[in-house]
């Protein structure tokens, strides 16, 4: 039998259209998936590719999980999710302390994801980038010094991609607790610079090297979850104690000053 012109050339379409014909996709982009732990604080998320920033997205979780997915190119991407920010200044790709305030409790997380194929994941584990400083004197009913309490470092923000600690002049005065004595929050640190300042209106009357004495302990500023400090100075004596919580077990010792 044969076909008429008609249905031989719909035939032929049908033929080609069953044809397996392989695209050259390596120009595409990747879909990138970021998935984020259960929060309800606002979320910065950056990302980029080489030096140039292709991700800056603000989320407002709902408490519960929530992958985010962006078209990114093939080759690879950094990846940072940051919360707790929004008491900093952004200044390029730097978060920055203000002059005069304590760091924020902030919780961060970044990684570098290889994006040279059609979709890629990163899952986000935020990690502790803030140390929370507990500060009493023993020699005082209330816990407070007969001095103002001035707090420096040079230590005064945090890169977005990489987390790692921006120089500058860090100064802030604890606050009061409701309690006995201080509390203060200070970013990750790079050297021994932080110091307690004991002050009589705008002069300097002492400075305690808080910086050296908190690594005589050990302290890891490196660690991806910053342990919180507690510290009991008593002046008449020149002691300090201090104490670091969050390792294995508490670490205490006595450091004459």
């Amino acid at each position: 039998m044969k076909l008429s012109p008609i249905l031989l050339f719909s035939a032929t379409i049908i033929a080609v259209a069953s044809c397996s014909i392989k695209e050259d996709r390596t120009g595409c982009p990747c879909v990138l998936t970021v998935s984020l732990q259960e929060t309800t604080e606002n979320v910065m998320i950056s990302g980029w590719n080489d030096e140039n920033k292709i991700i800056y997205d603000i989320l407002k979780p709902d408490g519960k999980e929530c992958p985010i997915k962006y078209r990114v190119p093939r080759d690879r991407c950094e990846i940072s999710a940051i919360i707790g920010y929004e008491e900093l200044v952004l200044s390029d790709d730097v978060l920055l302390i203000p002059e005069g305030s304590q760091m924020s409790c902030l919780y961060a997380c970044a990684s570098v994801v290889d994006t040279d194929s059609e979709t890629a994941e990163c899952e986000v584990n935020f990690k502790k980038n803030h140390a929370k400083v507990n500060l009493r004197f023993s020699d005082s009913d209330t816990g407070l010094s007969p001095y103002d309490i001035q707090i420096r470092s040079n230590v005064s923000g945090i890169e977005m991609k990489t987390l790692s600690p921006v120089m500058g002049n860090f100064i802030c005065t604890p606050e009061i607790k409701n309690g006995k004595g201080y509390e203060f929050v200070i970013p990750r640190q790079i050297d021994e610079s932080l110091s307690i300042d004991l002050m009589r209106g705008d002069e300097r009357y002492d400075t305690i090297a808080l910086g050296s004495i908190i690594a005589s302990t050990g302290y890891d500023w490196a660690a991806d979850d910053l342990a919180d400090i507690d510290l009991v100075i008593d002046l008449p004596k020149g002691e300090i104690s201090i104490t670091v919580s969050g390792w294995d077990g508490p670490f205490s010792t006595t450091i004459i000053i």
